[in-house]
């Protein structure tokens, strides 16, 4: 019998051990961005800071990246998919990392957007506005009640996006969705849920 979306309805839902690897994975890339943080750039290509990533990420017990690494500088950073040059990072700037480790079949993602020293007024701003937009983010996502949707087993509606938090000085709204699934890949949940056109129900990773 012909189905469609049995197997992702599945691997959606995440039992305690499979939380525990993810967040595993999760620690491993926390760790290697942390030290990338300390050291600090100091001068190296974007190619070898996403290899230098990926190599303590596997010190630390990660079977690998869950993904190629993007480390993107300047206006380079502003491409979605951007991908690693052999170019020096520069300093003053705004240098974007997205990053994540596969561990024990699991994998992690995580983006974060560094300075590598004194940012002009217009940089400042930009990632000032997209801080605050963040902290809506959180609020509005933290304002699900997990208990509430344990007990009845639904899906809350759907919220607002919370990424539509006007722009300062734009008049516009940003419209980006508010993440993806983690699992055995690190987009797991993000399309089973999209196309069933519902919000996740707990421990949907």
């Amino acid at each position: 019998m012909p189905t469609a979306g049995l197997v992702e309805g599945l691997r959606v839902v995440k039992d305690e051990e499979e939380l525990e690897l993810i967040r595993q994975a999760t620690r491993i890339a926390d760790s290697a961005l942390a030290r990338l943080v300390d050291q600090g750039f100091r001068g190296a290509t974007e190619a070898e800071t996403a290899w230098q990533l990926e190599d303590w990420m596997r010190e630390m017990g990660a079977d690998g990246a869950s993904f190629d690494i993007i480390v993107a500088g300047g206006a380079h950073g502003a491409l979605p998919h951007a991908v690693p040059r052999p170019e020096p990072i520069p300093a003053d700037t705004l240098v974007v990392v997205d990053m994540g480790a596969r561990h024990a079949g699991y994998a992690s993602d995580c983006t974060r957007t560094l300075a590598t020293g004194t940012l002009p007024p217009a940089l400042e701003e930009a990632y000032a506005v997209c801080l605050e937009a963040q902290r809506v983010a959180l609020v509005r996502a933290l304002a699900i009640e997990p208990e509430v949707l344990r007990a009845t087993g639904r899906t809350r509606p759907c919220p607002k996006r919370a990424g539509s938090s006007p722009r300062r000085g734009s008049g516009s709204t940003s419209a980006t969705a508010s993440g993806m699934g983690w699992g055995s890949t690190s987009t797991s949940a993000h399309g089973s849920a999209r196309r069933a056109g519902r919000c996740f129900k707990p421990a949907w990773l």
